[in-house]
This record gives structure tokens, C-alpha cells and sequence, in this order.
């Protein structure tokens, strides 16, 4: 829930979505994705 949360307001300050790199890390068991985020100037 926090990386929901962190995701909403990079892209709120307008960084974009590059990349989503699926079941990257493996924390207490469960799978999770790394979100790559860019933002151009």
C-alpha cells in the first residue's frame, strides 16, 4: 500500500512510468515488482 501511495505522488510532480521490472523482490515470502520511474525536464 505505501508504494501505491509514493507511486501517486511522484506522478503527481510528473514523473511517468518507464518500467516495471515483475517479481524483482522478495520480501516475507511474496514476490514484488520494482516500478522504474523517469520525469523529463
Amino acid at each position: 500500500m505505501k508504494m501505491e501511495r509514493r507511486k501517486t505522488k511522484y506522478e503527481k510532480v510528473g514523473f511517468k512510468i518507464e518500467g516495471r521490472l515483475k517479481n524483482e523482490n522478495y520480501i516475507d515470502g511474496v514476490f514484488h515488482d520494482t516500478i522504474i520511474m523517469g520525469r523529463l525536464l
